[in-house]
């Protein structure tokens, strides 16, 4: 399993207690340790929340960023190939 940090947006810092609350779900099912949700990823990018959903529905997150029901996931080594490869373009903004 991975250890991960995400951003406390009280405390302006990472924890691992937010971490867990991304690797636990209340569905029946937990998330895969390769999957996270927005909030993993606005604070792995630094960016808003709300920005990350603009993004993720507008389809600009497409291969990173899928919808499991009404609720958005992302798929971490997608994200980290698109780092690495320099293809997560943001600059254009949000439509």
């Amino acid at each position: 399993m991975r250890s991960s940090l995400l951003l406390d947006n009280r405390k302006g810092k990472f924890t691992e207690e937010l971490a867990m609350e991304n690797l636990t779900s209340t569905s029946a099912r937990p998330i895969p340790a390769d999957v996270a949700n927005l909030r993993y990823l606005a604070a792995r990018l630094g960016i808003s929340e709300d920005t990350v959903y603009k993004l993720a529905s507008s389809g600009r997150l497409t291969g990173i960023a899928f919808r499991v029901g009404r609720s958005w996931r992302v798929s971490i080594p997608a994200l980290d190939r698109a780092i690495e490869a320099g293809t997560l373009d943001l600059a254009g903004g949000v439509p």
